[in-house]
């Protein structure tokens, strides 16, 4: 499904993306057989923990009770340590080999403008390396 976050990152209203979600999810869910234990969806791609609540909302209305996972939410525990009152000052980058268009740009910046102004800057500025690998 990661190949296809265009009403993911596009969609700031979220309908489309709803309707795309449960479909995929639908699909997803109806190859896999029944079990009798705790379900847990990996949200893997790094544009689908923006629509976290749309996943859970999915499952949810296919009749499964699930624990979605953002892995982005626990990413930056991986740099910087949690604690109680620690500020860390990272400067911030964004290095692409994907040109990004215009609308993902203004929905991320939607979507992350509270939690990090330093990624929306890079993200809005971001260098364009077609050939980065």
């Amino acid at each position: 499904m990661c190949s296809y976050p265009w009403h993911v990152s596009e969609d700031r209203e979220g309908s489309k993306t709803a309707t795309e979600i449960l479909g995929w999810v639908s699909k997803a869910t109806g190859q896999v057989q029944p079990v009798d234990a705790p379900v847990v969806a990996c949200l893997a791609c790094t544009h689908y923990g923006y629509r976290k609540d749309l996943f859970a909302a999915a499952l949810a209305d296919l009749g499964i009770e699930a624990k979605v996972v953002n892995p982005n939410e626990s990413a930056v525990d991986d740099l910087f340590p949690p604690g109680e009152g620690v500020h860390h000052d990272a400067e911030v980058e964004f290095v692409t080999r994907y040109a990004i268009p215009p609308a993902t740009v203004e929905t991320l910046t939607w979507f992350l403008s509270e939690i990090s102004p330093r990624t929306v800057a890079a993200m809005q500025h971001f260098v364009h390396l077609p050939d980065l690998f």
